[in-house]
């Protein structure tokens, strides 16, 4: 199975993809919801636009590592020059 290992614990790469994908997905709605829905300019309007930031910035983060791991288990070492 693919494995990552994160401070000790062993975590599935294929779920911090699936993981980093889904919340990406999120927090790039939350901004459109505050934008549409809450007064522009307010501190909850900001609040929500500040979070979803956060939390994509944060999946773009999540997503690099797990993307090396999950290369790292399907690409023999032999051809990783070539490949990429």
């Amino acid at each position: 199975a693919l494995q990552a290992t994160m401070q000790g614990n062993q975590v599935p790469a294929v779920v911090l993809l699936q993981v980093s994908v889904v919340l990406g997905a999120l927090a790039l709605v939350m901004p459109a919801l505050a934008l549409t829905y809450l007064p522009p300019g307010s501190a909850d309007c900001t609040a929500w636009c500040l979070g979803g930031f956060v939390t994509f910035e944060f999946c773009c983060g999540l997503y690099a590592p797990a993307m090396s791991a999950v290369k790292g288990e399907l690409v023999p070492e032999k051809l990783r020059s070539t490949v990429y």
